[in-house]
């Protein structure tokens, strides 16, 4: 008899999904600085198509690394300059293990399922600008480190 032959199909580590006024970019597998750029333009291209909200689903990511942090705190701020809300969906277990470390767990807006992200990002109410005028920068050396700053729009 012959051995079973299994094939294994490999998702884009980027998806993007059109949600009403919102955007999904879900990650799948892992995320590092071969994926950062992706991810980036994903954003950035959907608040530059007008997007009001964006979410981004951790559901399907494997492991979340320190430079993967760093770009979605670029993301966050991207979204939030153009009056947009930028919320995580999906689980912050130990494949977010560096974003609960470094405390960013914190500074992300994040609601445990996809459809409830959806929801809080497209909600358009005085707490959407909530932290507006600080924008917090991740620094990557010897300690990972959370930095704020205070800038003028």
């Amino acid at each position: 008899m012959a051995d079973a032959v299994r094939a294994t199909v490999k998702a884009e580590p980027v998806e993007v999904v059109t949600a009403g006024r919102g955007v999904v970019v879900a990650l799948h597998g892992d995320h590092d600085l071969t994926t950062v750029e992706s991810l980036k333009q994903a954003v950035d291209e959907a608040v530059a198509a007008g997007a009001r909200g964006v979410v981004v689903d951790l559901a399907d990511a494997e492991l979340i690394c320190s430079v993967t942090l760093a770009a979605l705190l670029w993301c966050r701020e991207r979204v939030r300059r153009a009056g947009g809300r930028f919320v995580l969906s999906g689980p912050l277990d130990g494949r977010c293990k560096a974003m609960v470390i470094s405390g960013l767990d914190r500074v992300f807006e994040h609601a445990p399922v996809r459809e409830q992200a959806v929801e809080l990002a497209l909600v358009d109410d005085a707490a959407s600008a909530a932290g507006r005028g600080r924008f917090w920068r991740l620094t990557v050396g010897p300690a990972v480190q959370l930095v704020a700053d205070d800038v003028d729009d």
